[in-house]
C-alpha cells in the first residue's frame, strides 16, 4: 500500500515538474517555497497539543510532500542539478522533520514531563546515533542512499539469496517495500500515530526500530571488516566494493 501511494506521489510530482519546466521556475525556488510554507505551519499546528490541530498540520505537510520530489524532477528535466540544490533539499527536509518532532515532543513534555522527557532522550539518542552511523557507512563505502537499491539488486539478483541477506537488505534499503518503509522510516508510523492519536506509543515504536536498524548496520560493517569467509552475499558485495575503492585510491 505504501509503495503504491509513493508511486502515485512520484507520478504527480513528475507531472508538476514537467509543467514547471516551461515556466522558468528553478528547483531551488521550489525547495525554498516548500520550506517557507511548511516550517511555520508545522511549528504552529503541531505545537498546539490538540488532535484537531495535529490533523491540520498533517494535512498541510502531506499536501506539500509532492514538492519534495518536484524539485528533484525539475532539476533533472532542466539540467539544473547541483551540489547546492542537493544540500538545500537535504537540509530543509531535516529541519522540517525536526520541527515536527520537536513540536510534538514539546507538547508531550508539557503534559507529562517525566514520561515524555525519558522518551525524548531515548528517541533522539537512537535517531542521532542512527543518522551518524549511516553517514559513517556512506563515507566508508562511498555509497549514497540512492545507490542502496543497486546494492540490493546485486545481492538478490543471482542464485538463491539466504534468509540473512533478505533480512539485511531491509536495514540498508529501507525503501524496498511497504514493510521496511513502515518499520524504518519516520514519516509513515508518525502519520499513522497522528491519525490514531497514539503518539507516545508511536515514538516508542520508532525508538525501537531505529535501534534495531542501527544494530543491523553495525553488524554489516563488522561483518565486512572481519577477514573471514562469509555466506552472506550482501557482505561479499560490500567487501568487493571496498576493495575496488582501495585499489582505485578513492578511499583514504
Amino acid at each position: 500500500m505504501i509503495v503504491f501511494l509513493d508511486k502515485l506521489r512520484a507520478q504527480l510530482a513528475y507531472k508538476i515538474a514537467k509543467k514547471l519546466s516551461k515556466t522558468g521556475v528553478t528547483p531551488n525556488e521550489i525547495t525554498i517555497f516548500r520550506f517557507v510554507i511548511s516550517l511555520p505551519a508545522t511549528l504552529y499546528f503541531f505545537s498546539r497539543g490538540q488532535y484537531f490541530y495535529n490533523l491540520i498540520g498533517l494535512a498541510i505537510y502531506v499536501l506539500l510532500v509532492p514538492l519534495d520530489w518536484v524539485d528533484g524532477d525539475l532539476a533533472r528535466l532542466t539540467g539544473q542539478s547541483s551540489l547546492l540544490g542537493k544540500w538545500l533539499d537535504d537540509t530543509t527536509d531535516r529541519v522540517l522533520m525536526l520541527s515536527v518532532l520537536g513540536s510534538l515532543f514539546y507538547v508531550g513534555i508539557v503534559s507529562d514531563a517525566f514520561r515524555w522527557g525519558l522518551l525524548t532522550l531515548g528517541f533522539f539518542a537512537a535517531y542521532f546515533f542512527l543518522t551518524t552511523l549511516l553517514e559513517d557507512f556512506k563515507d566508508h563505502f562511498n555509497l549514497d542512499f540512492s545507490q542502496y537499491a543497486e546494492v540490493e539488486k546485486e545481492t538478490l539478483s543471482s542464485g538463491r539469496p539466504s534468509p540473512l541477506d533478505r533480512l539485511l537488505v531491509n536495514f540498508l534499503n529501507v525503501h524496498r517495500n511497504s514493510f521496511s518503509k513502515f518499520l524504518f522510516c519516520i514519516s509513515y508510523p508518525l502519520f499513522a500515530g497522528i491519525i490514531a492519536d497514539c503518539l507516545f506509543s508511536t515514538f516508542i515504536f520508532l525508538t525501537i526500530t531505529f535501534t534495531v536498524r542501527s544494530l543491523g548496520i553495525m553488524f554489516l560493517m563488522y561483518s565486512v571488516a572481519k577477514d573471514k569467509r562469509t555466506d552472506s552475499r550482501l557482505v561479499a558485495v560490500l567487501r568487493r566494493r571496498l576493495t575496488n575503492l582501495e585499489e582505485s585510491g578513492e578511499r583514504l
